[in-house]
């Protein structure tokens, strides 16, 4: 059997409940690779529309100490699912190829989905009909209700990353890309798979150890609204999974740091965003405003962590200073200089001038040449109003 998933790569990213598994995971993505066709010829290419996200997930779950692999089938769509990319909040309706891995170790949670039970009730329900399908359902239910009703929650344990950091054939070179930018998601019920708390962070080293870190400071009290919400929901026993999520690699810091700030405010407004303070530089500078880091000092962003949480053990106060949100983000100047002080965004002169001939009847293939822009999409998306929407219709 050929290998499709590079071991190597899944190592830095995934979590141990899923590494000790990708052999399984291997053979079950083989055995349905023509169903997978255009995403695994295309690992790096944007598919848009559609009324599913381009997932392959694959998950594991264990019953009576035996081991089941499965596809199971990619996630709906939804209105009113966030969408942030690189240049902040959008509608548009493109992804590229995700790879879901999935370890299900929940037995209340696999009595459920277990197949063996799936197919003795669907052949006693041929043969016997509906009335004693469901009985020995009920009969199953009260058997497993008696030896695992007051056991604790498990939780899920999901890892989602792009398709092409998760292929032997593609994955290589990303692995010399030394910065990830993540999202830990959490919660329970209804919030599966995507839409519990999160937090969005940048690091450096590998999955394991930044999880470890993580897990000692819920463990230790942490008063960071991520370890502090982690920890309350995990001790009344509502945290029924786990979803961390690779979001990219970048060669640089700075390009890093870029994502994670323009994610962050992205997100901001989402009451399910754990984040305390800025993303990025822009975390940076808020650490330093707010004497939280000696101004001659500039941490890797491993540690920003650790300054927030020691600030938070020796302040006097109850919390971090005034949000950022009240602070920046309500501040006009500086809603602009984030929308549109990256350098792969367009400036507030192009986006004034792309919407004025607009006005004028010009269209995307008219404006861009106008304006130095030869993405037509991105003009498009300004002209319809889906993007830019922050920077006002006369320059602030």
């Amino acid at each position: 059997m050929a290998t499709l998933l590079d071991h190597d790569s899944l190592l830095r990213f995934a979590p141990k409940e899923i590494f000790h598994h990708l052999d399984a995971f291997d053979q079950e993505l083989a055995a349905h690779q023509s169903d997978f066709h255009a995403f695994l010829a295309n690992p790096f290419a944007s598919f848009r529309g559609g009324k599913i996200f381009p997932i392959i997930h694959l998950a594991g779950m264990c019953w009576d100490q035996k081991w089941t692999f499965m596809r199971l089938p990619a996630p709906l769509i939804r209105e009113g699912h966030r969408m942030v990319n690189s240049e902040g909040p959008t509608e548009e309706m493109a992804f590229q190829p995700m790879l879901r891995l999935e370890i299900i170790t929940d037995r209340k949670l696999a009595f459920v989905c277990n197949p063996s039970l799936r197919r003795e009730l669907a052949s006693i329900n041929h043969l016997q009909g509906s009335t004693a399908a469901l009985e020995a359902m009920e009969a199953h239910r009260r058997s497993a209700e008696e030896r695992i009703g007051s056991e604790r929650t498990s939780p899920t344990m999901i890892l989602t990353m792009p398709l092409g950091l998760a292929l032997r054939s593609t994955a290589k070179h990303n692995l010399r890309r030394r910065y990830i930018l993540y999202q830990h998601i959490f919660g329970h019920g209804g919030a599966y798979p995507d839409d519990g708390y999160f937090y969005i962070g940048i690091t450096s080293r590998d999955w394991q150890r930044r999880w470890a870190e993580h897990s000692a400071a819920i463990k230790r009290g942490s008063r960071l609204k991520f370890h502090r919400v982690f920890r309350e929901e995990e001790s009344k026993n509502r945290l029924t999974f786990v979803h961390h999520k690779v979001m990219g690699v970048t060669e640089s810091l700075e390009q890093v740091q870029q994502l994670e700030e323009a994610f962050v405010a992205g997100h901001w407004s989402d009451e399910r965003l754990l984040n305390m303070i800025p993303g990025g530089r822009a975390g940076l500078a808020y650490l330093h405003k707010h004497r939280m880091l000696s101004r001659n000092v500039d941490i890797q962003p491993d540690d920003i962590e650790t300054a927030q949480e020691n600030w938070l053990r020796s302040s006097p106060r109850n919390g971090m200073p005034a949000p950022w949100i009240a602070e920046l983000w309500k501040d006009p100047k500086y809603a602009l200089a984030v929308i549109c002080g990256a350098s792969n965004r367009l400036s507030v002169d192009q986006v004034l001038a792309i919407r004025a001939m607009g006005q004028a009847g010009a269209t995307a293939e008219v404006i861009g040449p106008r304006v130095g822009v030869t993405n037509l999409d991105k003009i498009k998306r300004v002209l319809d109003g889906r993007t830019y929407s922050r920077v006002p219709r006369n320059n602030c």
